[in-house]
């Protein structure tokens, strides 16, 4: 009925709370809490200690209640005259509980039955009546009786891991060493080095079988990473030859308990048992998640012809944009018809070809229909913060979790750009790196360095990255660089027009719609980039300061040509936006803001004095289609524009006495006209310090989420009975799908909107960031680990996606959801 947690980043300490009531009943100096019985054994950094953990809870228990009474009676006696009667009784009350208070700190301290300095900080396990601990190029033994050290030894590095077994202790190290320490042993150590086979299996007819099998297979799929599911995988002949050759991760499954065994023992022999795992199972009953297989191949079709008889089973596990099944059986008559007929009815699109002695069916699945994606900061240029992604609904099941963890990652915090999808990839940036990982799966496709390419801030700055079909742009410094999607590569460099004398420009904005790719020239230092405290303290609270542009640009994206430049004034960046054919925002020419050398400001100063202007731009040519004067006095912190339906959406907030307001104005997009106008009461708290000045409003359709309330697209009418309510502590923004809302309140929630719906926590283990990182897109809700920097009592740190359990239970239709490559 406890739970011990800790230590977090902070102090070295380990904390007992009450299961039942999560209360805190202590709080311990410690790394590390090993429990047998009612003994208790903790380590720290320079200690070992035993102690009465049953005894030290009972009197802590009572140490925190009389502590208190101790805190009501002192403030009763506040309240009260010291001269009378009751004050007297209060100040007794107050003695007793203080000398109970001594005595439980005395009777706590003999709890301890031994402590001891001790070197050892790694790790600790117990065993009989020793405890084991692992230090800096050493281990030790200690008595359970009176802590004394039995015995000592050194070993290679970092002493992380430990486990007794058949009376050895044995000792994992940082630098990859196990040793392995038993008691009578008498001479040197010997070093023990796995013996690799490099021909595990018979040199046999069936070598160059497999063999040309497998290279067959690789080129015609070009799946060298990710999951390869090999049916009825024999005694993993074919597993073995794809691992060879790729990185794939590679699950055999097998019925006949034999196979199995002969499979594992000579992969395990090859070393290549866990890149290769063999499962022992029937095909017909799978256990695996929907989608996850880029490859699924068959060893026993290969050998024998005989085709696996659970065509929809397998269909189900193909992974989409992209997934591949390739089944090969023998070359005869009668093997072709089965294999044309095999994949006929149930793979659209399914063609067979020989090459050389096999016979081979292949198709490639597309992308799901009605599923979304997320190519910009916001989804897409528009700044809807929706994928509209048909797919996600209802209640969620894991898919997978995994890397990237939060060790590369952006303390959360300073809320770096969001992760983006598509094509069933999805790219997580990290701390001037980029991980690209399959979406399905969680396989990391491949991972580049990107200098000078940190952005932070983004709420009150734009998007640095974009994603299209062929490349991923980043702006790193006056450039934008184009990273093959597949592969990582840098295949493209931008390099963004100067148009002022007085100082280069770096590359801001970052967004393309069809040909074009757009920037912006901002001052060197107006985006955020630093690291610390400082700097994660000036992104919160009241008069944050946003960043601009001094004109923006237009280039072709297939050769790099300037389309055309912009420059007028100060082009605020939270509010650039794409769409309709068209670039919008707004533009500041404000004396005191124009003045301004640094390149971000508070509202306050961008917007005083001088005109304030909706401005649109023909995104073809840069020419200017109207600049609307808008009225900015309702706008005291961060401003954002939105697009959706031929609809401009601009909104911000302002302190008004005690309450925040926040204000909306609608506008038609193609000529700027006003629509409709609304502002209402927050009713958040007025300090800032939790994101409460800077909701981006969250459009579904033709509706408008905005905290708490809902409005018409159209018209700005509310939406009856709808009040969003967070569930838990958040800062972040609000992403969405076609049907759902996820948010962070504390947790990663999600709010369905469909018939039935309503808000659901999707799990309680792990922390979203602080601007927006659930990502709803390609049938899935992924939540790349963005808790780095994250000191609150959460479990896990990790990158995690889900599937709805829907889509587990359903049979898809098979339609056009596959395509041959012969």
């Amino acid at each position: 009925d406890v739970l011990v947690t800790g230590p977090g980043r902070g102090p070295k300490e380990l904390n007992a709370d009450d299961v039942k009531t999560k209360d805190r009943i202590a709080t311990f100096g410690g790394l590390r809490m090993l429990v047998n019985g009612p003994i208790a054994y903790m380590q720290s950094e320079k200690k070992l200690s035993a102690f009465n953990r049953s005894r030290y809870l009972e009197l802590s228990k009572r140490r925190n209640s009389l502590r208190q009474q101790h805190e009501t009676i002192k403030k009763q006696l506040g309240k009260v005259n010291k001269e009378a009667p009751e004050a007297k009784q209060l100040q007794e009350n107050l003695r007793h509980i203080e000398a109970e208070l001594g005595e439980l700190s005395t009777k706590l301290r003999d709890c301890y039955l031994w402590t001891v300095e001790c070197e050892y900080p790694y790790s600790m396990i117990l065993a009989g009546d020793v405890v084991f601990a692992g230090g800096e190029n050493k281990v030790a033994a200690f008595s359970t009786k009176d802590g004394k050290e039995s015995w000592s030894a050194a070993v290679s590095g970092q002493a992380h891991g430990l486990s007794v077994m058949n009376g050895s202790l044995y000792v994992s190290t940082d630098k990859g060493h196990i040793h392995c320490f038993r008691n009578g042993v008498r001479g040197k150590s010997r070093l023990v080095s796995p013996r690799i086979n490099t021909k595990p299996y018979p040199q046999d007819k069936l070598t160059r079988l497999y063999a040309e099998a497998a290279r067959h297979i690789v080129r015609q799929t070009e799946h060298r990473k990710g999951y390869c599911l090999v049916l009825d995988s024999g005694e993993g002949r074919l597993a073995y030859e794809l691992a060879r050759i790729t990185d794939l991760q590679i699950i055999g499954v097998e019925k006949d308990a034999n196979k199995v065994a002969a499979a594992r023992k000579a992969l395990d022999k090859a070393g290549l048992y866990g890149q290769v795992v063999i499962h022992q199972g029937s095909v017909a009953k799978l256990p695996y998640t929907k989608y996850f297989a880029n490859l699924i191949v068959s060893d026993e079709a290969l050998l024998t012809g005989k085709l696996p008889s659970w065509r929809e089973e397998v269909f189900e596990l193909v992974r989409p944009y992209g997934g591949v099944i390739a089944l090969g059986v023998p070359a005869n008559k009668q093997n072709e018809s089965g294999l044309k007929k095999w994949g006929r009815v149930f793979i659209p699109g399914w063609k067979v070809a020989k090459h050389g002695k096999i016979i081979w069916g292949l198709a490639r699945r597309r992308k799901l229909e009605g599923a979304g994606e997320w190519t910009h900061l916001y989804g897409e240029p528009g700044n809807t913060a929706c994928s509209n992604d048909a797919l996600i609904k209802g209640k969620m099941a894991i898919q997978w979790f995994g890397l990237p963890g939060p060790r590369q990652m952006i303390d959360r915090h300073h809320r770096n750009v969001s992760p983006l999808f598509k094509d069933g990839r999805i790219f997580v940036p990290g701390d001037c790196i980029i991980f690209a990982v399959d979406a399905y799966n969680g396989t990391i496709l491949w991972e580049t360095e990107i200098p000078h390419s940190r952005r932070l801030g983004v709420f009150l700055d734009c998007g640095s990255m974009a994603v299209d079909e062929k490349f991923l742009y980043v702006a790193a410094e006056d450039k934008c660089h184009g990273f093959d999607v597949q592969t990582g590569r840098r295949r493209l460099t931008y390099t963004m027009p100067q148009l002022i004398k007085d100082g280069a420009r770096l590359w801001g904005y970052t967004a393309y719609s069809g040909d074009i790719l757009f920037g912006s020239g901002c001052r060197k230092g107006a985006s955020y980039t630093e690291t610390s405290y400082e700097a994660d303290i000036a992104l919160w609270h009241r008069n944050m300061k946003l960043v601009t542009s001094d004109y923006l640009f237009a280039m072709n994206k297939n050769n790099g040509k300037t389309l055309w430049k912009y420059r007028d004034g100060l082009v605020v960046n939270a509010t650039i936006t794409v769409a309709g054919g068209r670039m919008y925002f707004i533009e500041t020419h404000s004396p005191k803001a124009l003045a301004d050398m640094v390149g971000r400001m508070p509202v306050k100063q961008l917007f005083d004095g001088g005109e304030n202007e909706l401005v649109a731009l023909d995104m073809q040519t840069g020419r200017v289609v109207y600049k609307k004067k808008i009225d900015v006095s309702n706008f005291e912190e961060p401003v954002y524009l939105n697009y959706a339906k031929k609809i401009l959406l601009l909104s911000g907030s302002k302190l008004v006495g005690n309450s925040i307001r926040y204000h909306f104005y609608a506008f038609d997009a193609r000529s700027g006209e006003d629509c409709w106008t609304i502002g209402h009461d927050s009713g958040l708290p007025t300090d800032g310090g939790h994101g409460e000045y800077n909701r981006h409003p969250t459009i579904i359709d033709d509706t408008i989420y905005a905290w708490p309330y809902a409005y018409n697209l159209k018209t700005g009418e509310k939406v009856q009975g709808w009040r969003f309510e967070r569930r838990g502590h958040g800062c972040g923004g609000v992403s969405a799908s076609a049907q759902c809302m996820f948010w962070r309140g504390a947790n990663p929630w999600m709010y369905d909107l469909g018939p039935g719906g309503g808000a659901f926590r999707i799990n309680s283990v792990t922390r979203p960031g602080c601007w927006i990182n659930i990502i709803p897109a390609g049938g899935l809700v992924l939540i790349p680990e963005s808790s780095s920097g994250c000191t609150c009592g959460f479990a896990l740190q990790t990158s995690v996606a889900y599937i709805p359990i829907e889509t587990l239970n359903s049979r898809e239709q098979r339609t056009d959801n596959l395509t041959s490559d012969f």
